[in-house]
Formats: structure tokens, C-alpha cells, sequence
């Protein structure tokens, strides 16, 4: 986890790709054996950069990971890290009109995806799904008295499970993980930017 701090010494002597920076944090089995892979790759083509192909896939891997544990405990619910998600977007906007184009956005996810998350949750009852009184092309959606509920019993044990997910990050450190992925989702945009949409506020369906 220390290797959120690029200015760190110790992340500045030993790169990730080094076996012992990598036997000093533990790698996976399959990461192990893909780190081995991809050194050996490099052996026959020396311009690969090795060490960020590596971290390309420890990245990957943790968000991968972090999802699954979210799916594993909204399980208890019966809901999914996605679910849980919805659910906090339309707590947080209570009384404002919330339409599936903005959970789409702000989840980023597929419409399609948007809409099997949401017409379960209304189908529990968490969640009111109406005709926007201005246009009845929109829907609108929002939180019912038992979704309010479901949230904040849930509300502690996610905190807990952030909590869990960071405790091997200083809180001196936690500025230089925000900085190191802000500057990395920078680099992904300027190679594959998202549409102007994605960012802008949704006006209507």
C-alpha cells in the first residue's frame, strides 16, 4: 500500500517489478505469475516498459478487488456494490429529480446496466420510479421510506469496510494516492477521452 507515495525513497530505489519490493507487500498468485511473465517478455523486447505494464495490472487488479468486496458485503442486503451505489446517489438528492441518465453518468454505467439495478430496487421498494411531471418522456427517480432505511442501516458497515480497504495508508499518505490517481486518470483521458457528456449535467432522457 505504501506504494501510493511516488516521492517516498523507498518507492524511488525499488520499483514494483523488483521481487523483493514485490515479496515485501505480497502479490497474489496470479499477479506473481503474471509480473514473471511479463519480465520474461521483456528479456525479448528490451523497449517494454515493464514496470508500468506491471502497474497497468495491479491496478486493474485492486479496483477488481475492491468491487468484489463491496459485491460481498452488499450481499448480506441481497444488493450489489452497484445497487448500494444507486441507493447513495438518490440519498444524497432527496428532493431533487434524479432521472436513470444521471445514475448512468455519475456511476458510469451502461443505461442497460442502470436499468436491471434500478427496476430491482423498485421492485423491493427502495426505490419510486414516476413520470417527470414536466415531461413524461423523463423518468424520475427516487429513494422511498424503506430504501431511506435500508441506506443508513448499511450506511456503518460500508464505512467500516473503507476503512478496512485503506488502513495500510498513512492518513499523511492518503493526499498523495488522491494526486497520484487524479494525475493517471489524466493520462487515460488525454490517450481516451470521454464524451463532453459524461461530465456535464443531464437535462433530460
Amino acid at each position: 500500500m505504501n506504494t501510493f507515495d511516488p516521492s517516498s525513497s523507498d518507492s524511488a530505489e525499488a520499483p514494483l517489478a523488483d521481487p523483493a519490493r514485490a515479496a515485501k507487500f505480497g502479490l497474489p498468485f496470479c499477479l506473481q505469475t503474471f509480473r514473471e511473465r511479463v519480465e520474461q517478455a521483456g528479456e525479448s523486447h528490451p523497449e517494454m516498459p515493464t514496470d508500468l505494464v506491471f502497474l497497468s495490472r495491479l491496478f486493474g487488479h485492486v479496483f477488481l478487488r475492491m468491487e468484489a468486496a463491496f459485491d460481498t458485503l452488499m450481499a448480506r442486503w441481497a444488493l450489489s456494490a452497484a445497487s448500494w451505489l444507486a441507493l447513495m446517489v438518490l440519498y444524497s438528492r432527496i428532493g431533487e429529480d434524479v432521472t436513470p441518465s444521471d445514475l448512468s453518468r455519475v456511476l458510469f454505467l451502461a443505461r442497460a446496466n442502470v436499468t436491471r439495478v434500478t427496476d430491482d430496487l423498485v421492485r423491493r421498494g427502495f426505490v419510486h420510479r414516476a413520470p417527470s411531471t414536466s415531461d413524461r418522456r423523463v423518468l424520475n427517480l427516487s429513494l422511498t421510506e424503506a430504501g431511506h432505511a435500508q441506506v443508513t442501516e448499511i450506511m456503518p458497515h460500508a464505512w467500516d469496510l473503507h476503512r478496512a480497504i485503506w488502513s495500510g495508508v498513512p492518513a499523511a499518505r492518503l493526499a498523495a494516492a488522491e494526486d497520484l490517481l487524479r494525475t493517471l486518470l489524466q493520462g487515460i483521458e488525454s490517450w481516451n477521452p470521454l464524451p463532453p457528456q459524461t461530465f456535464a449535467p443531464v437535462e433530460s432522457e
